[in-house]
């Protein structure tokens, strides 16, 4: 099933004209006039994607607001697991989609794009309620048949500053710090490799989806499959046995309740930003809750160059 949509503005301009003249000079539109790039991005881009995040509310408030932290203890058998999405950067799979679309295809193919997801919405969210890893192999085929070196050219050029724009900044300050005690960090998606390049350099090794290239094209079928739920946590024991980490002693970053079975695998788990069920189960075994906020693109930039000014703050800084 296809749907068209088709915009008009013919309704809102005989509003227009049916206004007294003195009304039009004073409270009267032009299309013309309006910024449509700070609309779409500031106003209509949040509307849509926030009918993305169609599950539970974040809480206002974390049971462990006031908590004393802890300065990171110095160790090289530690590592430090960072989720992508909703914790590291405040998006998703979709959001992450309409980046690509408006950073490479331009505005006109905006509209288009916005109408096909909404009318597979539902589709979509069914596969969620039924298993992640096909929400997310069934959503990543919408990148078929795009030329593998368009999509990392993207990825380097506007959507880049879409996804600092987004970044919380306490993520990479946690990561330094993480990094500056030698721990390994490792930053894990669902989502393709490709779209991690802008925050990839904060953390020592990236896990990520790899999408089949045929002929210099993406075939929108993964490599493998997308390493969430079950899966993380079985990838996270076999990961600290080969590397030889002390997972009692290794710090899990996450935002939902997803996330739940490879978090209590370490012996600090953080739920940040965390879904309601998340923070329920957080607060119910005592779990550190963090507020980790987007910060803003020249102090994300200057964080992943490492810039000496930027102080590298203890544990928990930069959270609640």
């Amino acid at each position: 099933m296809q749907t068209e949509i088709i915009f008009d503005d013919a309704n809102a301009r005989a509003l227009h004209a049916a206004l007294p003249a003195k009304a039009r000079r004073d409270r009267g539109f032009d299309v013309t006039e309006i910024d449509w790039e700070h609309y779409l991005q500031e106003v209509h881009f949040p509307a849509i994607t926030t009918l993305t995040r169609a599950f539970s509310r974040r809480p206002e408030a974390s049971s462990t607001e006031g908590r004393p932290v802890k300065q990171l203890p110095e160790r090289t058998d530690v590592v430090a697991v960072f989720d992508l999405e909703g914790t590291v950067v405040d998006t998703n799979l979709v959001e992450q989609y309409l980046w690509v679309r408006s950073a490479g295809f331009g505005w006109a193919a905006w509209p288009a794009s916005v109408a096909s997801i909404l009318t597979k919405l539902p589709a979509y969210l069914r596969a969620e309620r039924r298993d992640r890893g096909e929400f997310i192999r069934t959503f990543l085929r919408r990148y078929a048949g795009m030329p593998a070196a368009h999509l990392e050219n993207i990825v380097g050029g506007g959507y880049a500053d879409r996804v600092l724009g987004h970044t919380a900044t306490a993520a990479l300050e946690r990561a330094a710090a993480h990094r500056a005690a030698g721990h390994r960090t490792v930053l894990v998606t669902g989502s393709i490799g490709t779209l991690t390049a802008p925050v990839a350099s904060a953390f020592d090794e990236v896990i990520a989806s790899e999408m089949h290239v045929k002929d210099g094209q993406l075939t929108g079928y993964l490599a493998r499959p997308p390493i969430v739920d079950e899966a993380r946590a079985n990838w996270l024991r076999q990961y600290a046995e080969r590397g030889g980490y002390d997972l009692s002693a290794s710090y899990g970053y996450g935002d939902s309740h997803a996330d739940l079975v490879w978090l209590e695998l370490v012996g600090h788990p953080h739920a940040v930003n965390p879904d309601s069920r998340l923070a329920r189960e957080a607060g119910r075994r005592r779990w550190r809750i963090d507020t980790w906020k987007s910060g803003s693109r020249a102090a994300n930039r200057a964080l992943m160059a490492g810039d000496p000014a930027d102080a590298i703050p203890e544990e928990g800084a930069g959270g609640s």
